[in-house]
């Protein structure tokens, strides 16, 4: 069996030396250099040289696109956040994780550095990134690259505002475990307080601040055309279309539709007027629905959830209706939809038992 591997990996790699000349695409030249590179190929240099010709050098950091995103027009005294919060897509972060393991490999540590940097600055709060792969990937370079110069790690953290103080300690057995610690902000003050954060010992760790806010209404790019229209609505439950259609050339990737839930209400997904065509999978989330699809066109395609009320509320709020391209997931559109029976209802128009003095809807 380790022969037929051998030969099957000597045969690959075979191919992809008779064909470096022929990829031009930037995500193939990040996989299959750094494959090569594995493999101890020499033109595996070819390659990476292309690659390294398309990187974008900004502020001490490497980084390369895969794609350019659909002009978003935007006011930037009203949404300065903007180019703060949107991420680059997963396909962005997995070049930059395979250019950083060919450095890693062909032992250019220094020149990875500002992939390293580029890499962190992508991380979500949780230490994540965009979607599973991307993660796992860049997790692989980053702790491969860490752990070139952190074998003997015990370090002490203090993290300091103007008041408040947090230690923490990071040791090589609990090093791949995410330490947290949330700073109080007093609105008295009027903006984010300064955070100081002193190390001291010996090893390297990263250190990142996370700021999270609250918007009226999420950005959306109208990659995709979505329109929601409510069927069959009742006091007690409601059937909810979705139409979707992709707004640019050609088709979408892999796209995710997250239905949130009106309070008081549950998904019924096994009823005769839930119909969800071409579905690939689901999940069934606390206070929402997730549907994956392989992609839409431009056409539209519709799907209906049934939605039951399962506890009396009064007044519904809106709820969200999401899209966005698994891959790409700046790619988005966002809608909102509102029981047109419940948003103006009293508590007594849903619980005419419930010891009203009054005759519901009086």
């Amino acid at each position: 069996m380790n022969q037929q591997i051998q030969r099957a990996a000597a045969r690959a790699r075979a191919y992809l030396e008779a064909h470096v000349y022929n990829i031009f695409n930037v995500y193939d030249l990040a996989i299959t250099s750094y494959a090569l590179a594995r493999s101890g190929s020499r033109v595996s240099g070819v390659l990476f040289t292309k690659l390294d010709n398309m990187a974008v050098l900004k502020d001490g950091k490497k980084f390369w696109s895969s794609r350019r995103l659909p002009i978003i027009a935007r006011d930037p005294l009203t949404t300065p956040w903007f180019d703060y919060y949107m991420q680059s897509s997963p396909l962005d972060i997995e070049i930059a994780a395979y250019a950083l393991l060919h450095y890693i490999e062909t032992k250019n540590f220094a020149s990875g550095l500002p992939v390293l940097k580029w890499l962190t600055t992508q991380r979500n709060a949780n230490g994540g990134f965009q979607s599973t792969q991307d993660t796992v990937l860049a997790l692989q370079a980053i702790s491969e690259y860490g752990s070139l110069f952190s074998s003997d790690l015990n370090l002490h953290l203090d993290v300091a505002t103007y008041n408040y103080t947090h230690s923490l300690t990071i040791q090589k057995l609990d090093a791949l475990v995410l330490k947290t610690t949330e700073v109080p902000v007093s609105f008295s003050q009027g903006n984010v307080p300064e955070v100081n954060i002193t190390a001291t010992g010996k090893g390297a760790a990263l250190a990142q601040v996370h700021v999270s806010f609250y918007v009226e209404k999420e950005e959306s790019n109208n990659a995709y055309n979505v329109s929601v229209n409510l069927f069959k609505e009742t006091l007690r439950s409601v059937v909810v279309e979705t139409c979707v259609r992709w707004a640019l050339t050609g088709s979408s990737g892999m796209t995710v539709v997250e239905m949130g839930l009106p309070t008081g209400f549950m998904a019924e997904l096994d009823s005769s007027n839930t119909k969800i065509p071409n579905l690939k999978k689901k999940e069934n989330k606390d206070r929402q629905i997730v549907l994956y699809f392989d992609q839409f066109d431009g056409h539209n395609s519709c799907l209906y959830m049934e939605m039951i009320r399962v506890e009396l509320v009064a007044k519904s709020q809106p709820a969200s209706i999401k899209v966005y391209d698994y891959y790409e997931p700046d790619n988005r559109a966002i809608k909102f939809y509102q029981s047109n029976l419940l948003k103006d209802a009293s508590f007594c128009d849903i619980c005419a038992d419930c010891g009203c003095t009054t005759m519901p809807g009086k």
